[in-house]
């Protein structure tokens, strides 16, 4: 649902990779959302290529989750 407009008009692709064995955590769905929201909107802000590509992976180590988000763009120049 977010941001599905710009998707489509820049032809990205999100790919979720979720992990086999990952347990239920409690978190703010809500604030989860909005985080993802933001992360998606700026990877189709800047990254500077033709067709954008999202991957969202959940993983967890330690009995931690991990959620990773990572696009296809340049990244930032430090």
């Amino acid at each position: 649902e977010c941001c599905n407009e710009d998707l489509k008009t820049r032809g990205a692709k999100i790919i979720f990779l979720p992990a086999n064995d990952i347990h239920l955590v409690q978190m703010d769905v809500e604030q989860m959302n909005r985080v993802f929201h933001n992360l998606i909107e700026n990877s189709l802000k800047y990254a500077n290529v033709e067709s954008v590509q999202i991957t969202l992976s959940v993983k967890e180590e330690n009995n931690r989750k991990i959620i990773t988000v990572s696009d296809n763009g340049k990244g930032i120049e430090i």
